[in-house]
């Protein structure tokens, strides 16, 4: 049964004297409870579940955003990249700039899942570096910046 003890904390291990015993005296050698497996009370830990294929989504989301505006500027820079992006005429060479991106993003998406389904990862971290390549993305598909490029 858990007690109150003077420091406002609980624990397990003081008898009604209020004294605590040594591991030693608690748990004598051979007896007590294997390493890892906890008090009996204590509910056993979770396992947590790979989340490689999320990170790898989130990731290659952003991957592809920066791939846009990388496309974006190089559209602008060299005419002759943006003939070969016009993929429907009268919509010009945004056609072939979204396909590209999406190119760059399914390769990237498979690419990233293959390597990272069957592993726990920082999702905060993902995100971050997600936020990174969507500040990339967003700063080449800027006017004033894309213009900077024009032939």
């Amino acid at each position: 049964m858990r007690s109150r003890g003077t420091d406002g904390n609980f624990f397990d291990d003081r008898p009604l004297g209020g004294q605590r015993f040594p591991d030693s005296q608690r748990f004598p050698e051979g007896q007590g409870f294997p390493e890892g497996q906890g008090f009996p009370d204590e509910e056993p830990a979770e396992e947590l579940e790979p989340n490689g294929g999320i990170v790898a989504a989130v990731v290659a989301a952003g991957v592809g955003c920066a791939g846009l505006g990388v496309v974006t500027v190089a559209a602008a820079a060299y005419s002759s990249f943006s003939d070969f992006l016009t993929l429907y005429a009268p919509a010009g060479p945004l056609t072939g700039k979204v396909t590209v991106a999406t190119l760059i993003y399914l390769i990237a998406w498979v690419n990233l899942h293959a390597r990272l389904r069957d592993r726990e990862l920082h999702l905060f971290r993902a995100f971050l570096l997600t936020m990174a390549l969507l500040g990339i993305g967003l700063i080449g598909t800027f006017p004033p910046v894309y213009q900077l490029f024009l032939e």
